[in-house]
């Protein structure tokens, strides 16, 4: 995509505003509140589908730029109060080396040029493995360690929630304005259009794209923002734009966005956030878990009846029907292509994709993210990124009966937007890295909260132990007596 001169200076300037934002409120407030601010900013407002790609290096669109920027500034400005021992961190560590490791043997396994009828794609080479260990380092690692060291307390995931649903109302206006004269906004500020119009058309109007690549973002962005709400509410947290407003507000965006899945996951995590019983969440978080990882084995051994599913969805909305048969056969067709070299994949430059004999074209579309991991990096590259993101709700649902009820409430609020989100890049690619943050996040407060729970539970326990002692003296002394009698 080329923009016009604004689009690249926005890109390249946002690094010094972040610099300059952590400068002046390193003191005056929380590092994970202003991460969060400027994390949410850099999504809502900057280009999309715009980067800069240098020599040898992978290409630096906004998120990339982004969560580099917030790295370091946070290491400058935040060295004191970062996490320094993240508990069990060395697992997420050990998990990124093993898909670095898989990314030396793509490269290795894919030296060979694809020559086609028209087109040649080039093998890969030493370089290859610099660029493209950088680009999973700003696309994985450098996301989920900021959610893990940063956003470290019940007071920073409120933190969070507020900034969510405050962003999901300064985006409302813009929504509104696109839905009504159709998605312009980034080509009025940007010069270009980040995706296919046509794709933005839905029914008799428009869904909203705003500056995001896809109105499915927007609308993800928007379930995003209704659940952190939700949380809010539950947690009884005021605002001076009341929770309810907001809720209501959430609501009608909602609706605004056209786009199925979205609405359908804002039902689901409203009802269970709003009955916050801890086993329903922890039971629907591993259970999207398992569906997430068995998925590609299920399609390959064709165990998922695809064509029932799309006769069923044919009987109430034959355009979602017809959608849906599309990307069936799209993921069957690039399956088939990724089972040629399923350990390590095809690597990059669409080594992975389909292409006419005729004329050379691409004929194959890439939707689920799935897919583009074991098309790229084989079923190993698919495990290894997964396992990041499914991984941290496992570790939730081990320690959630440990935490307390207001911990316990933050933290399966975020667990059902990280399961959600994760699930949804079975059917749909991904449009930025917040869910990987999300999961650091995730990774880290499940620890520490039951953690704490447990040190707070010891802690009352000594203090009934210590009240009894001074209301019954005799008691005591009975105690202490036994305590010398067994010893002996």
């Amino acid at each position: 995509m080329q923009g016009n001169l604004l689009a690249y200076l926005v890109l390249f300037t946002w690094p010094l505003i972040i610099f300059a934002v952590y400068s002046r409120r390193a003191r005056s407030h929380s590092v994970a509140r202003t991460t969060a601010w400027l994390m949410m900013l850099s999504v809502m407002f900057l280009p999309s589908s715009l980067a800069y790609d240098p020599p040898l290096l992978p290409a630096l669109d906004k998120h990339r730029v982004s969560f580099l920027a917030i790295a370091l500034a946070v290491i400058t400005f935040h060295r004191g109060d970062l996490l320094k021992a993240a508990p069990k961190h060395m697992l997420p560590r050990i998990i990124f080396l093993v898909l670095l490791v898989g990314v030396v043997r793509t490269v290795q396994t894919n030296g060979d040029p694809l020559l086609l009828s028209r087109i040649s794609l080039p093998g890969l080479t030493s370089h290859d493995i610099l660029s493209s260990a950088i680009a999973l380092a700003l696309d994985v690692y450098l996301p989920f360690a900021i959610g893990q060291r940063v956003f470290r307390t019940e007071q920073d995931l409120y933190d969070l929630f507020e900034v969510m649903s405050t962003c999901m109302l300064i985006y409302a206006p813009l929504m509104l304005l696109e839905v009504r004269l159709s998605p312009q906004l980034h080509r009025w500020v940007y010069g270009f259009h980040p995706h296919d119009f046509i794709q933005a058309m839905r029914e008799d109007g428009y869904r909203p794209v705003v500056f995001m690549n896809h109105g499915l973002s927007v609308a993800m962005w928007v379930f995003s923002g209704l659940c952190a709400t939700l949380a809010l509410q539950k947690a009884g947290r005021t605002l001076r734009i009341t929770v309810k407003q907001r809720l209501m507000a959430g609501v009608v965006l909602m609706v605004l966005t056209k786009s199925w899945a979205p609405t359908i996951y804002a039902v689901i995590a409203s009802f269970l956030i709003w009955l916050m019983k801890p086993k329903a969440v922890v039971r629907v978080v591993a259970l999207v878990s398992i569906v997430v990882l068995a998925y590609p084995v299920a399609r390959f051994e064709n165990l998922i009846p695809a064509e029932r599913v799309v006769e069923f969805v044919r009987q109430y909305n034959p355009d979602r029907a017809q959608s849906l048969e599309f990307r069936f056969d799209n993921e069957s067709i690039l399956l088939a292509r990724a089972m040629e070299r399923p350990l390590h994949g095809w690597g990059t430059f669409g080594r992975n994709l389909i292409y006419s004999e005729s004329d050379g074209r691409i004929i194959s579309v890439t939707d689920g993210y799935w897919i583009i991991m074991i098309g790229a990096w084989g079923y190993l590259g698919f495990f290894c990124f997964f396992a990041l993101m499914v991984l941290p709700l496992w570790r939730f649902a081990w320690h959630c009966r440990r935490m307390s009820r207001s911990e316990q409430a933050a933290a399966s609020c975020l667990a059902l937007i990280l399961a959600l989100f994760t699930f949804d890049l079975l059917p749909n690619s991904r449009s930025d890295y917040l869910s990987v943050v999300y999961a650091g996040i995730l990774w880290t407060v499940s620890e520490r909260f039951s953690r704490r729970a447990r040190l707070s539970r010891a802690d009352r326990i000594d203090q009934k132990m210590a009240y009894i002692d001074r209301k019954r003296p005799m008691a005591r002394l009975a105690r202490s007596q036994s305590r010398s009698a067994v010893n002996s």
